[in-house]
């Protein structure tokens, strides 16, 4: 939900649009948007642009913050969004949603192939569910990656 709150800030102005677009590197094709309530992959692909565009998009945040062209309004949802930003707890999901989401991307693909037999399906759903439950034993890495500081 936080991830389309700022999608949807960004693209409801071309203005803004823009300003992430320059902050943001020309090294991947991820970018924000909107979540599909029905796609795994957009999913994926949003959680993972939040995470490795992490700085630009704090940079771009800031920049509208500190812009007097800016409407009041704007600005003041440009000091939540990087507020919330700067949480801990947001890092620490982030991260863990973008494991979370990949693994269920990649699962999603293998169970929408021709190939895949009933035998499989067992063994992919046997699968998801370890990786969910191993998730509760690597709760440090998680922690210890949202603490680490590299977004702010």
């Amino acid at each position: 939900m936080f991830v389309n709150n700022i999608y949807t800030f960004f693209s409801d102005s071309p203005r803004r649009w823009e300003i992430l677009a320059n902050f943001l590197p020309k090294k991947t094709n991820l970018t924000l948007k909107t979540l599909s309530k029905a796609r795994w992959s957009a999913r994926d692909d949003t959680s993972r642009a939040l995470n490795e565009d992490w700085d630009e998009i704090t940079q771009a945040l800031k920049y509208i913050s500190d812009d007097v062209h800016e409407k009041g309004t704007p600005r003041s949802k440009t000091a939540c969004y990087l507020r919330q930003l700067q949480k801990l707890e947001t890092a620490f999901l982030s991260i863990l949603w973008d494991d979370f989401l990949s693994r269920f991307n990649i699962v999603s693909k293998q169970l929408q192939s021709p190939e895949t037999d009933l035998s499989f399906v067992s063994k992919l759903y046997g699968s998801l569910f370890e990786y969910i439950q191993s998730l509760i034993d690597e709760f440090n890495i998680y922690e210890n990656g949202a603490d680490g500081g590299e977004w702010w």
